[in-house]
């Protein structure tokens, strides 16, 4: 037993009732719900690691439009340096969307961008 345990035993009072409320808290254990929230967070964001690594991305996105073009001009600039040969969709056409990922894991594909900047930054080295 401690000595904390005989004092407060044999004369009726704690000590820590005289003392400040840092010492108090530091001589108390801590609660176990906060050491049982942080194994559970660290659980779950272990087990979305494991399942972004081993994991594979199947699906197939899709979305219907309507082209409407809200003035008689419309410049169309594309984002890297190249020739528009030909725009195939006219006004007031219904276009169709897809996107096909294949069976990449869902790892590859948040970090393809990343491995992406990585491989320019070694070609003009």
């Amino acid at each position: 037993m401690t000595a904390r345990y005989w004092r407060k035993r044999l004369t009726g009072v704690d000590p820590l009732d005289f003392s400040s409320g840092l010492l108090r808290i530091q001589a108390q254990p801590p609660t176990p719900f906060a050491r049982t929230l942080l194994y559970s967070l660290l659980t779950m964001l272990g087990l979305l690691f494991i399942w972004a690594v081993f994991g594979r991305l199947d699906v197939v996105a899709s979305a219907e439009g309507k082209l409407l073009p809200q003035s008689y001009l419309k410049i169309v600039q594309p984002s890297e340096q190249g020739v528009i040969r030909d725009i195939l969709e006219e006004e007031g056409q219904h276009v169709t969307a897809e996107i096909h990922l294949g069976s990449r894991t869902i790892l590859e594909y948040l970090l393809s961008p990343v491995l992406g900047a990585f491989q320019e930054a070694g070609r003009e080295r």
